[in-house]
């Protein structure tokens, strides 16, 4: 038996949110119900919490460097957190490298909030085709996700 469309069934809409400056632009076909809908999602989908995790090939204290730089790009500054483990909280690790020849610089590493972001962000090792590392990781809304991916990318 062949089956015929539904006339009751609802219209699929795709709304993408694009954020600019600017006149916030509502399809033709849309009603306002349908966009306030569509918006109250997004708003869902961009404050449940995730977890970023970034390798970045290069030697953890280098990238230790490049990424306490970015952040201080970004922020003027960098605030370290407490990092809560199986053994307990560990305290904020400063961690002297070599930046120069004969030169060494004290480099944040461990855990970090960033002001405006819930969550944290992190520093870590990891291991790539046998050999160290540099690992970022985060835990924070999807909305941030953006923010995160820049200080990855600066940091690189």
């Amino acid at each position: 038996m062949a089956q015929t469309a539904n006339p009751k069934m609802e219209e699929v809409h795709k709304l993408e949110v694009v954020r600019h400056q600017g006149k916030l632009m509502v399809p033709d076909t849309m009603d306002l119900k349908d966009v306030d809908k569509c918006l109250h999602e997004q708003m869902e989908y961009e404050d449940k919490v995730v977890v970023i995790s970034e390798v970045i090939e290069v030697f953890p204290w280098d990238g230790a460097v490049s990424f306490q730089k970015a952040m201080e790009e970004e922020f003027g500054w960098v605030r370290q957190e407490v990092t809560p483990s199986f053994f307990g909280d560990q305290p904020p690790e400063l961690r002297a490298v070599e930046v120069g020849q004969g030169v060494t610089k004290n480099v944040a590493w461990g855990r970090f909030s960033l002001p405006g972001l819930s969550g944290w962000v992190g520093t870590a090792a990891s291991m790539k085709d046998g050999r160290l590392v540099f690992a970022v990781q985060a835990q924070t809304k999807r909305k941030y996700e953006p923010l995160i991916r820049r200080l990855v990318a600066r940091t690189r």
